[in-house]
């Protein structure tokens, strides 16, 4: 089974938007972050919108827009993982 680590999670004050990030690592020992987010839209029928996106390490750290990249590089450091 894989193992999730969190990295970050944000919430809205309001309510309106929910996101997670999470380091996966699955058995085999590969490894990309899953960002999960949801959405909050009182006009929609469902009431909101939960979306799921994967990112390769590599790309995750070579963005400067996504917030857990401090929190990944911890992760790694702490594990021993280059």
């Amino acid at each position: 089974m894989a193992e999730r680590i969190v990295l970050a999670k944000s919430f809205d004050p309001q309510g309106y938007s929910e996101d997670w990030w999470f380091l996966v690592i699955d058995d085999g020992g590969e490894m990309h972050v899953e960002h999960k987010w949801v959405r909050h839209n009182p006009f929609k029928r469902s009431g909101k919108d939960l979306k799921t996106r994967n990112y390769s390490i590599k790309e995750l750290m070579a963005t400067t827009k996504h917030e857990p990249r401090g929190s990944l590089r911890l992760v790694l450091k702490q594990r021993d993982i280059q």
